[in-house]
């Protein structure tokens, strides 16, 4: 449409005209109708700041050759851009887009989002191309980039630190704890009752604290690793697993179940640190009135394999649910029970380096579910 075309005296379609570049000019984008040789017709007024980058007077010329003329981008890119205005002239697509980084103009503007659409061939016989200043999302992008960067630095050097320090407190520990279990062994019982009760004291502390350093040392490990992946039989898994819980497993009078288990794919050693973790905890945490039961089974609903350990042990106040799964959480560390406050929190990150999660359902005096999930694509068909 031209000014003038139609109505009494062009009247009606200079003001429709007026209205359109008055829109046009209002886009926040350059905008620029392009006939078939890839010429602009029309143009708004972002076209001469973000395209023409403020050049005195018109560039004409075809819309790649004018791009370079302007120095907004090299001709690398302008070559990229002409083959696909060719494509949308010649309807071999529907679309062109690409972001593209630009020489900055005076607004700081360098990358722009460059799309180019085919028009109507019915009515008229070209393209539409558009220049989205993208900038912004780019810095937001690349600060977002900096940071994961540097919190992942921060990540790996506290990973060391705690690793160094928990490796290099095994040592000294060990000396103490060998000093001390020597000292029970040959002056326990020819002291006093005090002398005793301290011998007694610091054997358990020394006892802990390398549970606590080991248990450190194995989180400390999860984190950043890659996981060996095989075949590994979850069945096989909680076998072994109860063979080495075999001493607690003999000392309490309790029924495993262990149902039907498949084969996933996975790392053997963390799978049964995990099941260890969950399976020890439930004949650990024994209701002292009843028999103890733990059953470990799977079900699979084609999304996701979760695997579940049930026991009726003395169960956990739903208040605590979200909360036993931190570091050093312990409900009741002055029940007599052995622990570290560590294994669930190592069981979680097992899980959750496997993109699946890990709960329980509880209620205090009933027993424990514990449950855990898996990705689909660790199950084997079969």
């Amino acid at each position: 449409m031209s000014p003038g075309s139609h109505g009494v005296g062009g009247a009606p379609s200079d003001v429709l005209f007026a209205v359109w570049r008055m829109l046009l000019d209002a886009l926040p984008a350059a905008v620029a109708l392009l006939d078939g040789g890839g010429c602009p017709v029309v143009t708004n007024a972002e076209w001469k700041r973000m395209v023409g980058r403020g050049h005195q007077g018109t560039l004409t010329g075809c819309y790649p050759s004018v791009t370079l003329r302007s120095g907004l981008w090299n001709a690398a890119v302008a070559a990229r851009v002409e083959a696909g205005l060719a494509d949308v002239l010649a309807g071999r697509t529907d679309m062109f887009e690409e972001e593209v980084a630009v020489a900055a103009d005076s607004l700081g503007c360098c990358w722009q989002r460059v799309q180019i659409l085919p028009v109507d061939r019915g009515s008229f016989d070209g393209a539409l191309v558009m220049h989205i200043d993208v900038s912004q999302q780019h810095r937001l992008s690349d600060s977002l980039l900096e940071q994961k960067i540097n919190l992942e630095d921060i990540n790996r050097e506290l990973q060391r630190f705690v690793y160094v320090a928990s490796h290099d407190l095994q040592e000294p520990l060990r000396t103490v704890a060998s000093f001390v279990q020597l000292l029970a062994r040959r002056y326990k019982g020819r002291l006093d009752t005090d002398a005793d009760e301290i011998i007694d004291f610091a054997v358990s502390g020394a006892k802990r604290m390398s549970a606590l350093i080991t248990d450190l040392l194995s989180y400390s490990r999860l984190t950043g690793a890659h996981p060996h992946v095989t075949e590994v039989d979850l069945s096989e898994v909680v076998r072994e697993v109860l063979k080495g819980l075999d001493t607690l497993v003999s000392e309490v009078d309790s029924d495993i179940v262990v149902q039907p288990l498949p084969t996933v794919l996975g790392d053997p050693v963390r799978l049964a640190s995990l099941l260890q973790n969950l399976i020890g905890n439930a004949i650990k945490y024994r209701h002292a009135d009843r028999r103890a039961r733990v059953e470990i089974s799977a079900v699979s609903d084609g999304d996701v394999l979760t695997v579940t350990v049930a026991d009726n042990g003395i169960g956990i106040d739903p208040a605590y649910h979200d909360k036993i799964f931190e570091m050093f959480e312990r409900l009741s560390p002055q029940d007599g029970r052995q622990g570290t406050g560590i294994g669930l929190a190592i069981a979680q990150r097992i899980v959750e380096s496997y993109g699946g999660r890990i709960w329980v359902e509880s209620e205090e005096g009933h027993g424990s579910t514990f449950r855990f999930s898996l990705p689909a694509g660790m199950m084997l068909a079969g």
